[in-house]
């Protein structure tokens, strides 16, 4: 197995102290259970310190040296890292996870502040390890409990400590000196401070919704400025500004630029993105800042260029309980969290296309429905949630368990069919009604945080129970048999494994015991029916065997009954509880495992035998899956909150070199009936357990179908060229032979290609290789694979992807790239009202706009603007796509201008010769002076004269009482001189 790519945790939220460090040459971020580290310059990632079996609540990283990092732990573990050793130099342990903070002004010395019975502060000499502690500062105050801390870079040991219920302790480690900042009316919690560069008293502290400034050394506020209706999240001063500063919210990415002499903000940075910032820094010295978000990602915006430099991907913050691949494509998969959110990823380059937000429970498991349009997820309450992937809509809420529900199976077979299994030890098959989960009458939650906050106060969705068995315990996976329609296995905290026909009301066929403590992993092979593996706290996995073709009644439910079945083999080697199983879709024997001991085991099933071993995660593994169209490509998941993709070498890799030479499958086909008793002896891999090197899945040989025709090819290329390779020399008989085999037009060629790589390793890159050669070989990408009437066409999931879901893609698609992202961006007005649009919203479409204008599609870049109310921009844009464009555009705003009574109309009616519409709105204003101008201006303009005299004339004709009437002579009325008559 070889791990091909990575998707990294998200970044920690800031909850007791800093987890985000920045610097010219690398970027550290926190998450759960690791320390990311980035190089500032590529943003390429360089390593992944594992630190902490508990949760990490602070990192600090020396200022004095950045090789030098000291980690926190919730379990009050404190360590002092070499960084570039990844080595543990000295050690220390409180009684509870603590805030760090590295003195500037020691090179050895780091701040711990700790919220234990009492506010605590210990000074340690990181070098040492316990007798290297000091205890400086106890508050006996219960109310105080500290948020944020930093240390005053202009006076050796002066520390401000922000708490909870508003107040600032100013300590100074050297006097000993305490101060206490506070006004007693105030309660919101401080969320950040920073101490003034320029200044050795000046702190700027940031509640939640307001900011102040403080004096630290008389202990008064200088003044608090103007209230904020969106929450503060983090403050920073800018070095190369005098008294300015930056503050953030945790709703968009707008940067608040502030003067400590004013109230007011002086500007906002507005960067693209979705998601909030919850904690920011500045590199020191330059004008780039580091912004961890509140989904997770975290991204480096160059506030002098206005410019994001960088974002990551919106990974999760938590431990990550389940992944499921689209049963649609290989190349979509889904994952859920403890943080209540389901992601939806391209397996290609690990991007987020989609996340769905829970009720804000823990979310155990996702399964997608069999055509890949739903997702269904159970939680903590018991709840079962469906959403729509495509429009991210929550569709229906089911309840039927009263304890956390830790397991969700959809029916391949019958699309209706949803099993779930609880705490409770029920296990639940419901009869989902899709006509009314897509009613166009019914409202849909979007699956926002804040709609799907409130989800027991939402009507539940009504359900048909079709089956329902009480377990004697709790019951915790399921799974459906997926070459029996109607039997189900479950895995029960009393270990035994159970097997249902759910058709037959009641009806238990087998019980399955071998773990001698609960099971809870349950899963089928696809390749031999009635094989099942389950793994257990036991550190055991079982295969069992059954037999489907028949159904047995039994007693009591609480009886062992006389189809009691045991192991066929018992798999042992992990050394802590299994979790994740996974039958490989092409080799029966092939079964992997993942287990709270960090580790994945790939086994041959039959003989029992461990093949491999894999360490490279760093928490207990929950889930392992992979896909019957790319078989031999897996994906992992972990409470390391990571996600890590696997391709398998070994048999497969000889597997595919035979493919590749072949052109098809057909010498590696084995469609013999499965017997245990005579294992296979056909292209045995020697060293690797004598596994055999054969395809044997249903997929494989639906895709043969359209590759064998080249067997026959091939079988008579390679007998003439045996003919003719007497007299060469190896080197040269070897490529004529291989030049022989191939078909000969290469378009057909690479096609084949490209379908064997796609099932062998598509996740690698491969994919984007084949695609971009037959963009460039045939015109119509669409249909390249039918070019021939040789080539049967395949199923969607075959055909080539478009350009953006590509890492690589040719010139002659950059621009269609270009032009699909801008309209994925401007879908974001679909769901938003055009007349209120969020600042969320107006920035995806100033950043489609800007698209459109580097494409060259100006006209778009005009419409999104005039959308946006930003009609300036729109018309100095309009005459690159025409003159005509530019005066219809000029004649809708002089209609909007009009439409709002304002005189700003009248320059733009009279630039698009529309003089008398011009004169109309003046005289609608009682405003005969400018009138008569705009009217003796047009006399100027002979080739519009004649429309105009008809204009004004009907307008004289019309003119009611009290309304002055245009003279011929340029009076009013009377026949009085305009000047000197007024209304």
């Amino acid at each position: 197995m070889r791990q091909v790519a990575i998707l990294p945790s998200g970044c920690q939220e800031k909850t007791i102290g800093s987890t985000l460090h920045f610097d010219e040459e690398r970027i550290f971020y926190a998450s759960t259970l690791a320390v990311y580290i980035i190089n500032a310059t590529t943003f390429v990632l360089e390593k992944i310190i594992s630190l902490n079996h508990k949760a990490i609540t602070s990192i600090s990283i020396s200022p004095h040296d950045s090789n030098l990092m000291v980690v926190s732990g919730m379990d009050g573990s404190i360590c002092l890292w070499n960084v570039e050793k990844e080595e543990i130099l000295s050690k220390i342990q409180i009684t509870t996870g603590a805030n760090l903070v590295w003195n500037p002004h020691s090179k050895l010395t780091c701040a711990i502040i700790a919220n234990e019975a009492t506010l605590k502060m210990y000074s340690w000499d990181a070098t040492r390890s316990t007798n290297g502690i000091q205890e400086i500062l106890n508050v006996k105050n219960e109310g105080l409990k500290s948020t944020c801390a930093r240390y005053n870079p202009n006076l050796d040991g002066q520390i401000a400590i922000g708490c909870r219920n508003s107040a600032v302790i100013v300590f100074n480690e050297k006097t000993k000196a305490q101060k206490l900042l506070h006004i007693g009316d105030r309660t919101s919690p401080v969320v950040d401070l920073q101490w003034d560069r320029l200044s050795s008293s000046y702190l700027l502290v940031a509640y939640q919704f307001f900011l102040s400034l403080w004096d630290a050394e008389s202990g008064s506020e200088i003044h608090a400025f103007e209230k904020q209706t969106i929450p503060i999240t983090c403050v920073a001063w800018l070095d190369w500004t005098a008294g300015n500063f930056v503050s953030a919210n945790g709703r968009n990415r707008n940067l608040k630029v502030w003067n400590a002499s004013q109230k007011q903000p002086l500007d906002t940075l507005k960067f693209a993105g979705t998601s909030g910032i919850n904690s920011l820094t500045f590199c020191a010295g330059k004008k780039r800042v580091l912004c961890a978000g509140d989904d997770g990602s975290i991204c480096v915006l160059n506030v002098q260029n206005r410019l994001m430099e960088y974002q990551s991907s919106a990974g999760h913050k938590e431990t990550i309980f389940d992944c499921r691949m689209s049963p649609a494509t290989p190349n979509i998969f889904c994952t859920a969290s403890y943080d209540s959110t389901i992601k939806v990823w391209s397996v290609a380059d690990l991007s987020l296309s989609t996340t769905l937000h829970g009720n804000g429970e823990v979310i155990y498991s996702c399964d997608w429905s069999p055509k890949g349009s739903m997702i269904a997820a159970v939680s903590f309450s018991g709840l079962l949630t469906v959403w729509d992937v495509e429009s991210g809509r929550e569709l229906a809420r089911y309840l039927h368990h009263t304890k956390p529900s830790y397991s969700v199976a959809w029916n391949r077979h019958s699309e209706n069919l949803i099993a779930t299994t609880a705490a409770d030890g029920m296990l639940v098959v419901i009869h989902v009604n899709f006509e009314s989960l897509y009613d166009p009458h019914k409202s849909f939650h979007t699956g926002s945080r804040k709609q799907s906050a409130n989800a027991h106060r939402t009507q539940l969705t009504i359900s048909d129970i079709t089956f329902r068995y009480e377990h004697p315990a709790p019951v915790y996976g399921c799974a459906w048999c997926p070459t029996h329609a109607a039997v189900i296995a479950t895995g029960c905290h009393d270990g035994i494994v159970r097997v249902f026909n759910h058709v037959m009301k009641d009806q238990l066929i087998y019980q399955l015991v071998g773990h001698t403590m609960r099971s809870f992993g349950v899963c089928w092979s696809p390749l031999m029916p009635g094989f099942l593996a389950t793994g257990g706290d036991d550190n055991t996995v079982c295969v069992w065997e059954v037999r489907l073709d028949r159904s047995l009644s039994i007693g009591s439910k609480n009886e062992i009954p006389s189809n009691t079945v045991a192991p066929y083999k018992k798999l042992v080697g992990h050394t802590a509880n299994v979790r994740a199983l996974s039958w490989n879709f092409e080799h029966r024997n092939i079964l992997l495992s993942g287990s709270w001991d960090s580790s994945i085991r790939l086994w041959d099933a039959l003989s029992g035998a461990c093949l491999l071993v894999i360490n490279d995660h760093i928490a207990d593994v929950y889930s392992i899956v992979s896909h019957p169209e790319r078989p031999f490509t897996y994906i992992s998941s972990s409470r390391d909150t990571t996600v890590r993709v696997w391709e398998m070498e070994g048999v497969s890799t000889l597997i595919r070199y035979n493919a590749v030479w072949d052109g098809c499958f057909d010498r590696l086909t084995d469609r013999s009936r499965f017997n245990k008793n005579e294992p296979s002896t056909k292209n045995l891999v020697k060293g690797f357990h004598n596994l055999p090197a054969t395809l044997q899945g249903v997929y494989s040989g639906s895709l043969n179908s359209t590759l064998s025709h080249i067997s026959r090819k091939t079988d008579e290329q390679r007998a003439r060229a045996k003919v003719d390779s007497d007299g060469k020399d190896g080197d040269e008989q070897a490529l004529d032979k291989f030049e022989r085999i191939l078909p000969q037009d290469p378009l057909n060629l690479a096609a084949n290609f490209y379908k064997i790589y796609t099932f062998f390793n598509g996740a690698s890159g491969s994919m984007d290789v084949w695609e971009n050669a037959l963009s460039i070989l045939g015109e119509k990408r669409a249909s390249i694979l039918q070019h021939t009437e040789s080539f049967k066409p395949l199923s969607m999931t075959q055909q080539l992807r478009p350009s953006t879901m590509r890492q690589i893609c040719n010139e002659h698609e950059v621009l269609d790239l270009a032009r699909s992202e801008a309209r994925k961006l401007e879908s974001a007005k679909m769901n938003a009202r055009k007349t209120d649009l969020s600042s969320k919203v107006e920035d995806q479409l100033r950043s489609a706009a800007m698209i459109h204008a580097r494409a060259g599609d100006f006209a778009e870049y005009c419409t999104i603007m005039v959308d946006l109310g930003d009609w300036t921009a729109a018309l100095a844009m309009a005459p690159s796509v025409s003159m005509d464009y530019w005066k219809s555009l000029c004649q809708r705003y002089s209609q909007h201008l009009m439409n709002e009574s304002s005189e700003q109309c009248v320059p733009f009616l009279l630039a698009t010769g529309k003089d008398a519409d011009a004169v109309e709105f003046y005289l609608r204003r009682h405003d005969p002076n400018n009138a008569m101008v705009v009217a003796k201006m047009s006399e100027q303009r002979v080739d519009l004269i004649p429309d105009f005299v008809v204009t004004l004339s009907a307008h004289n004709e019309q003119a009611k009482d009290g309304v002055p009437k245009l003279g011929k002579s340029g009076t009013i009325g009377t026949g009085a001189p305009l000047h000197s008559l007024s209304l």
